[in-house]
């Protein structure tokens, strides 16, 4: 059996090379922490709007989005929002994130915010708790990214939450 001898130059050479073509052999030359879900749907919105006339209209995800508030929307009073994900085929990975205009605080984010191996049919329910600092119009951004194989697909859904006297048109 053959014995191969690695020099100094080798070794130099492997760790210097190896980490900048992707190879990740070594932990401190690991890849970066794999981004949150609103980092990568900002990414992809991005990626859309430099496509102009050609980007694609609308992105359709393979999950279902239902939301609802487990009471009436108040000032100084914590809101409950029950977000349910229903998978409409097999997912690699399913990410979710939560956003808030100013003057909804986000008091409470469910976590993990992160599944994977999802089977279709699969239903995930996350409660998120926002409280409203006074009255008026709001909105209670969704982001969810979804990923098979290689394939990364992300929207944004915006929920208006409206405190007192104030509709839910936009001001």
């Amino acid at each position: 059996m053959p014995v191969m001898r690695l020099g100094f130059s080798r070794i130099l050479l492997g760790c210097v090379v190896l980490p900048l073509s992707g190879c990740s052999w070594m932990p401190f030359f690991g890849d970066e922490p794999p981004a949150d879900a609103i980092t990568i749907v900002t990414r992809l919105q991005e990626a859309t709007t430099t496509q102009g006339e050609n980007a694609p209209k609308g992105v359709e995800l393979p999950v279902r989005v239902n939301y609802s508030f487990k009471s009436k929307p108040a000032v100084n009073t914590e809101l409950e929002v029950e977000i349910e994900y229903l998978a409409l085929k097999p997912l690699h990975e399913l990410k979710m994130g939560y956003t808030t205009s100013d003057g909804l605080e986000l008091v409470d984010n469910a976590s993990p915010l992160s599944f994977t191996a999802l089977k279709q049919f699969d239903v995930i329910t996350q409660r998120v708790v926002v409280m409203p600092k006074e009255e008026n119009h709001y909105t209670f951004s969704i982001y969810v990214v979804t990923k098979e194989g290689e394939e990364e697909r992300g929207k944004q859904i915006t929920v208006p939450i409206a405190v007192g006297r104030y509709s839910l048109q936009s001001p």
